[in-house]
């Protein structure tokens, strides 16, 4: 059979520290120490926190003092000779490319080479070079051109017979205008 414990004794103080086992102490005192160790380390992150800020309070300050010593460039303005530059290479980039070789495509026949285009977008102008079988194929040429609806003042500048070569194609050179919208 088991024994058992019986104790009528009155609970004191004593006599409940004195039924308290080794381990329970133990326990008792490593958690006390580890919570005065915590309590430490919180108040020395505090004071490094507090250091922090106070750093990063006077580093914001001299970096506002530096914004304000820094001089406001102002920004050039642009003068008339760079907006006529810049206009003169926006209108040669916006040419009517398709327009024009539209026009210049269904005028020129098939024993006319075109050598040459040169166009000048500030004039609306345009200088070509071509060569013809014949002078009468130089001529039809050109009527052709002047027929077109989106071109204009076309104009023969200078034309000249190949003489060396047995053909004797002519090679000519001539100017035309083009207008601002096909009609």
């Amino acid at each position: 059979m088991k024994s058992l414990h019986v104790d009528f004794a009155p609970a004191t103080l004593m006599r409940t520290l004195s039924r308290v086992s080794l381990i329970t102490w133990l326990l008792a005192i490593f958690g006390l120490t580890a919570c005065l160790i915590f309590a430490f380390d919180s108040v020395s992150l505090w004071k490094k926190q507090g250091l922090n800020q106070a750093k990063l309070n006077q580093l914001i300050v001299q970096q506002h003092e530096r914004l304000g010593r820094i001089p406001i460039v102002k920004k050039e303005s642009v003068t008339s000779s760079e907006i006529n530059a810049v206009n003169a290479v926006a209108a040669q980039l916006n040419l009517p490319w398709r327009d024009l070789f539209d026009a210049i495509e269904r005028a020129t026949p098939t024993d006319i080479a075109l050598l040459s285009l040169e166009p000048d977008a500030a004039k609306q102008t345009m200088k070509g070079s071509a060569e013809a079988k014949d002078l009468s194929g130089m001529i039809d040429y050109i009527a052709s051109l002047q027929q077109q609806d989106y071109l204009s003042d076309v104009e023969l500048l200078r034309h000249e017979i190949n003489e060396a070569d047995t053909h004797k194609p002519v090679r000519f050179q001539f100017s035309m205008q083009w207008q601002s919208r096909v009609p």
